[in-house]
């Protein structure tokens, strides 16, 4: 359990510790008072990046670091991130130096806030970001191999641009073929882990859906991949060598992909109500807790201000699934269907 959280120069936070003293804790207090942030500092330190803002972007006016201290019982979690001489975060935990890779999933955190909703919105970047948003959790070589993709990515596309704006028709010289293979491998990587994750969620989406919403509609997913195998990447990036020369991008990879939910075979972005959306997206919260909560840490539930945007009978759903982890919950007032027995932190 988590049991404290101390701020220094965390958003309008010069100096701030919070107490847990209870596995569910209500923080209430006036809009824009800082009940979010406190929300942000904990998923920061667990996930180890924000949901909503970049890292230099926390850091309290006229101060150039921000630093977050985690207490578990008997272990203590630490991020710090200064912009002096040059950006740069540490990750701690019972003092010692760890990397990225080691510290997300550490501590599973699964946040639940008003922006949940755009998962089934137009952009498929959003979809894409939950996939990383689980997997980087459950799955460290994911996110090895996200870094190595992403590096490579962003060094393929600067020589293509480079290319484009000199104007020279691009050969197909020993570092793009370098950077070819290694798009090819990380990117084969996180499909294959995409493809096998949304396939083990679905039996799921389908049972925690059927409970919440009391519809016997069917839950379908439909993973729209960019490839099937690491020979079939390679092959694809090399044969759109021209086109992406001529744009100065990389037009095929996992950068690219998405996926659809369908209630009996129709896309839910199209023809679900509003009623039924809600009702999915508890479904896919329930199945990230239960997800986790198979791990060797019980995942922490932070609730950022979603009973406005929940009817009285999913609020009484969401309370009832969520009663075996730590939940922090975010409100401007206490919510009439929460449990008597938690925690009342009041900001003023």
């Amino acid at each position: 359990m988590l049991e404290s959280v101390k701020l220094t120069n965390f958003r309008n936070y010069p100096e701030k510790t919070v107490s847990f003293t209870h596995p569910t804790t209500i923080i209430t207090g006036k809009n824009a008072i800082g009940k979010t942030n406190i929300l942000e500092s904990i998923y920061v330190g667990l996930f180890t990046k924000s949901f909503r803002a970049h890292d230099n972007q926390l850091i309290s006016t006229n101060n150039d670091f921000f630093r977050i201290e985690l207490s578990f019982y008997k272990n203590q979690l630490l991020y710090y991130y200064t912009l002096i001489p040059k950006r740069k975060k540490t990750i701690k935990h019972n003092n010692k130096i760890i990397t990225l890779k080691e510290s997300i999933g550490k501590y599973p955190v699964v946040l639940f806030e008003p922006n949940s909703i755009l998962l089934f919105s137009l952009s498929p970047s959003i979809r894409r970001k939950y996939f990383d948003t689980l997997l980087y959790q459950l799955d460290p070589e994911y996110v090895q191999n996200s870094i190595t993709y992403n590096k490579t990515l962003r060094q393929r596309n600067a020589l293509l641009k480079k290319y484009k704006q000199l104007g020279v028709k691009p050969k197909l010289d020993e570092q793009m073929s370098i950077y070819n293979i290694q798009l090819a491998a990380a990117g084969a990587y996180i499909t294959r882990k995409r493809s096998e994750f949304l396939k083990k969620i679905t039996p799921s989406l389908q049972e925690f859906y059927t409970k919440v919403s009391l519809d016997n509609k069917k839950i379908q997913t439909k993973f729209i991949a960019s490839n099937t195998s690491e020979e079939d990447l390679l092959e694809k990036i090399q044969s759109n060598w021209g086109i992406d020369s001529s744009v100065g991008l990389t037009l095929i990879g996992p950068h690219r992909e998405d996926f659809v939910v369908l209630f009996n075979n129709e896309p839910v972005k199209n023809f679900a109500s509003r009623g039924e959306i809600r009702s999915l997206l508890l479904a896919f919260k329930f199945t990230e807790l239960d997800l986790f909560a198979r791990s060797s840490e019980p995942p922490i539930l932070l609730l950022d201000d979603v009973f406005s945007e929940l009817d009285e009978t999913r609020q009484k759903l969401l309370i009832k699934n969520t009663k075996s982890f730590q939940t922090i919950i975010t409100s401007t007032n206490i919510p009439s269907n929460i449990i008597k027995d938690f925690q009342h932190i009041e900001l003023v």
